[in-house]
């Protein structure tokens, strides 16, 4: 008999340093902070605000909003960069993240 997972428990799922399933468009972008910070790093918060914050941002469902952020460490900007997509998952599915540090 297979097992099926419930949507409760592929949105509890993680690749280990940050969640890629959310519910809330807030919840997701609120991790891309929360990873920064984990990793060493802090966002700028008007490049960040401006690419995030407003909800006019979401992406619509079936489609991938793609945006690379500036990372700061001691208020000096680095030379990597936070790289995240966020795909809108259909119906209330919520949302996708995916996001590196190169």
């Amino acid at each position: 008999m297979k097992k099926v997972k419930l949507f409760e428990e592929y949105v509890s799922e993680s690749r280990g340093d940050f969640q890629i399933y959310h519910r809330t468009y807030s919840s997701t972008i609120d991790e891309i902070e929360r990873y920064a910070a984990v990793k060493g790093y802090h966002l700028d918060n008007e490049e960040y605000g401006n690419a995030y914050v407003d909800a006019f941002f979401k992406p619509k469902e079936g489609a991938t909003k793609k945006d690379t952020l500036s990372l700061y460490k001691n208020d000096k900007e680095q030379k990597k960069a936070l790289h995240v997509q966020i795909y809108g998952r259909s119906g209330t599915a919520g949302y996708e993240l995916n996001m590196y540090i190169n």
